[in-house]
């Protein structure tokens, strides 16, 4: 596997556990200081990230 298409695996591997949502196991694909910013210039941390990710879980 060349070192692209490792890349591309750890990002896939990233974008399920997050779409799963597995709050605990996409955490563990970011750096503790990440910081995302998402559509609207909405910035979050991984922790906020974590926690948003487990609210979709749960909700019904």
């Amino acid at each position: 596997m060349t070192e692209a298409e490792n890349a591309v695996a750890i990002v896939k591997e990233f974008l399920v556990a997050s779409m799963i949502p597995d709050a605990e196991r996409a955490a563990t694909y970011m750096h503790p200081e990440v910081k995302i910013t998402f559509t609207g210039g909405r910035a979050m941390a991984a922790r906020q990230i974590s926690r948003s990710l487990t609210a979709l879980a749960t909700s019904g």
